[in-house]
């Protein structure tokens, strides 16, 4: 009964991708997970199977493999010898294929994206993250409605830190793209000139911060990204208690409505390595971003001091302060009172794992 277990632990597995809605086989809750082989030159398509590979999970994947999608990237060089970053998207067609008998699920192309330059970060976002608000409320009471997408992939290219020697600092630069991984659909694109590499990202809920070198000003710097629907330009408090407006909460990741994108850069006090995000069960207590410093140590970063709508003057209105919206300051100061780690270091630290608990 391990044999078809066995032979999958063994398989050359180049990516898990885990499905987030269980399977109920009457006794518990199974979680099903797809294992993808790398692609080889005598086959263009990657091979997928199910784990487990029972009668169970393969009629759970039959029912939903119209929303199953996954995607792989590769380094390649174009005519010229230059750097190219592939993302290939892959989706799966209804059932899985009896003939293999070890739970091999066929595979379809459905997208591909080729962005110039080298590959400098990467981050996805997590969708199982709870959400607590699909809405932010204005010091006005107007409302902006969050772009919430869970299928939100965040590509760096550009400016390698091997290049950087060989380049004045004017002609380095990164590439930022957001993609929606579903349909291969650019949502964002934003370019930095005189900054390169390594990017350190991480996404969450309806935004994206990342962080790069500034080899200009020779410092490390953030920038934040915020993505709303900008297709709810008459919804409030007011319309909504009244019933006077026809929007509805409902998402696809095959259609994307007008974004209305919304970005601020800051420079940070201390070069750091990784980010990552705190994480609740109820996703209400205001996020905390966890830093990991180059000195090996965890600062926790409040998300307001990285707000795009932090106002460019020194005095803040009543309906910016009753947001708490700070003036907006191009250095980010850190509070030796704010380091999880406190006054300790932890040698070679490489990144930050986050888990909820139970208070908010």
């Amino acid at each position: 009964c391990c044999a078809p277990l066995l032979l999958l632990l063994l398989l050359l597995v180049l990516q898990v991708v885990p499905q987030p809605q269980p399977v109920h086989d009457g006794a518990a809750d199974q979680f099903t997970f797809l294992l993808v082989e790398p692609t080889l030159p005598s086959r263009a398509l990657p091979k997928v199977h199910l784990l487990p590979n029972s009668a169970t999970t393969q009629q759970h994947v039959a029912k939903s493999s119209g929303s199953l999608f996954f995607w792989l990237l590769q380094q390649r060089a174009d005519a010229g010898g230059s750097s190219q970053t592939v993302l290939q998207g892959y989706g799966f067609e209804a059932g899985v294929d009896a003939a293999a008998g070890s739970g091999l699920l066929r595979v379809v192309p459905a997208w591909q994206v080729v962005l110039p330059g080298q590959l400098l970060g990467l981050a996805a976002k997590d969708a199982t993250e709870p959400v607590h608000s699909y809405v932010k409320v204005l010091g006005d009471r107007s409302l902006k409605y969050n772009y919430l997408n869970p299928n939100l992939l965040f590509v760096a290219t550009g400016t390698s830190p091997a290049e950087a020697g060989a380049l004045p600092a004017e002609q380095q630069q990164v590439s930022v793209t957001l993609l929606n991984t579903v349909t291969g659909g650019v949502l964002h694109q934003q370019l930095h000139s005189g900054c390169a590499g390594p990017v350190h990202a991480v996404v969450s809920q309806n935004w994206v911060v990342y962080a790069l070198r500034d080899v200009v000003a020779l410092r490390q710097q953030a920038t934040v990204v915020e993505l709303y629907d900008a297709s709810h330009h008459d919804l409030s408090i007011a319309s909504i208690l009244l019933g006077r407006t026809k929007h509805s909460a409902a998402l696809s990741s095959y259609s994307s409505p007008p974004l209305e994108v919304l970005s601020q850069s800051f420079y940070l006090q201390h070069s750091i390595k990784g980010i990552s995000v705190s994480q609740t069960k109820q996703g209400i207590t205001t996020k905390q971003l966890l830093v990991n410093t180059v000195s090996d140590q965890v600062y926790a970063l409040d998300k307001r001091y990285l707000d795009p709508r932090r106002p460019l003057r020194a005095k803040v209105t009543p309906e910016e302060a009753e947001e708490r919206l700070m003036p907006y300051h191009e250095l980010v100061v850190f509070n030796a009172l704010q380091y999880v780690t406190q006054d300790k270091q932890v040698l070679g630290l490489r990144g930050v794992s986050v888990s909820p608990t139970v208070l908010e």
